[in-house]
């Protein structure tokens, strides 16, 4: 069933419609056709691109630096942009072009490429126009346009095509290209874009860039429709259960109460039912659009580590973590308890790129700080390193005099000396009293 499941997801991603973004090409004429020119002299210096994803349509602004790398001045030069994609399925249309300050007037011509080339996608037509442009000369071209936004089962796709770039001349200097979705959540890029993005704000923009080098000939970015996804789940998996159906029927059309009061109904009698978690997370969601938080937290709590929707459960699963994250981020927990539930929750985070780069952004942002190590004890070090140097210090002191030859100790001497001095003394005081008696008999 899963194997089956996961085959149907990549055959309805195969055939739903596609929002996609087109890359002008360099021409050459074949009588009022013209074919794509091969082996151009023209380089393309700097391409970018920005693609405002909108609910209907996505509008798309170009800037386009080219040089003429030839050493011959081409009089006429045609360029032009594919009018539909992928054999005529996408529309092109609302296709502007600037060039020298003024707005080009576009010619459609049909496109005689032919079966010999190495291009596959090409257009029925062709908007073309024509422009001078001289050996080692610039020219910046701006041009728009807009495509609609389909999808089909919850899923959209933004296809982007870059097989031209391969006609310019030499390699390109600078590509870049940004898909923005406005102010939406890390966990609706799913699947995995085809190439993932250098750049990605956490919010809805998704960038590429390329230097001296080229992107990959296509470039597919898939979003989804979460809320759209449950309802489907669960119309499909119940198909002929009415109270399911009301559910699915009050969810969609925000009566968020009533699908509240009708899942409790349902899970009362049904205890043991098998979408019992599935009709768990849409209550959940159905107290968070009604701003009641902390009632949605709790049913969050009990869905962690649970499976979800089948196929989809990763997805479904990245958003409880979202959702819980900024409850506590926006509750002011510490930064220790974010970081905890955020690198724990990493564990089974498995495949979403784009989701994986939110959070190692975020776990960037609130990683505390190390924690200090614990002062060492103080220590007699400064006691030993004294008695040390008193020690050193006796070693250094005079305990002997070599005199004659011979080794007499300090203390001798000084006792030595100490006599000396006393028998002086005596003989002067006897030497007094011989002078005094002498002038006692004169």
């Amino acid at each position: 069933m899963k194997k089956f499941c996961t085959m149907l997801l990549s055959l309805i991603i195969f055939v739903m419609p596609l929002s996609a973004h087109a890359m002008p090409a360099p021409l050459s004429r074949v009588n009022s056709n013209v074919k794509i020119l091969e082996n151009s002299n023209i380089q393309i210096v700097s391409y970018e691109a920005y693609h405002k994803v909108e609910s209907n349509i996505t509008k798309t602004n170009v800037t386009l630096i080219l040089k003429n790398t030839g050493e011959e001045a081409l009089s006429r030069f045609t360029m032009g942009i594919p009018s539909d994609l992928l054999e005529g399925s996408i529309p092109v249309n609302e296709i502007e072009v600037y060039m020298d300050g003024a707005q080009q007037q576009l010619t459609s011509r049909r496109d005689k490429t032919g079966e010999d080339s190495s291009f596959t996608d090409l257009p029925r037509n062709w908007l073309t126009w024509r422009f001078d442009l001289e050996p080692e000369e610039h020219k910046v071209i701006e041009f728009s346009y807009e495509t609609e936004n389909q999808f089909e089962n919850g899923i959209h796709m933004v296809f982007l095509s870059f097989e031209s770039l391969k006609a310019w001349s030499a390699t390109p200097q600078n590509i870049q290209f940004t898909l923005d979705f406005g102010d939406t959540t890390p966990y609706m890029f799913s699947p995995n874009p085809s190439f993932p993005p250098h750049e990605y704000d956490g919010r809805g923009r998704l960038t590429w860039r390329y230097y001296n080098s080229y992107p990959h000939a296509y470039n597919e970015v898939y979003y989804q429709s979460m809320d759209q996804l449950a309802s489907e789940y669960l119309n499909a998996q119940a198909a002929n259960d009415r109270l399911i159906g009301d559910i699915v029927e009050a969810f969609t059309n925000k009566s968020y109460d009533k699908a509240i009061e009708r899942i409790d109904e349902y899970l009362n009698t049904n205890t043991e039912s098998s979408l019992k978690y599935e009709l768990l997370y849409l209550k959940a969601i159905s107290h968070k659009s009604l701003q009641q938080h902390s009632e949605a937290i709790v049913l969050f709590d009990q869905l962690d580590n649970q499976y979800l929707f089948g196929d989809n459960g990763e997805s479904f699963r990245n958003r409880i973590v979202y959702e819980k994250y900024t409850y506590m981020k926006s509750n002011q927990a510490s930064n220790v308890d974010m970081y905890n539930y955020l690198d724990s929750a990493t564990s089974y985070v498995m495949s979403s790129s784009i989701f994986l780069m939110w959070m190692e952004e975020e776990l960037k942002s609130i990683e505390p700080p190390p924690t200090p190590e614990p002062t060492p004890a103080p220590t007699e070090t400064g006691s030993l390193e004294n008695s040390d140097s008193t020690s050193d210090k006796d070693d250094e002191l005079i305990t002997s005099v070599n005199i004659g030859g011979y080794e007499i100790a300090v203390e001798i001497i000084f006792i030595g000396i100490l006599v000396l001095i006393i028998v002086l003394i005596l003989i002067v005081r006897r030497k007094k009293r011989r002078r005094n008696r002498g002038y006692l008999f004169r």
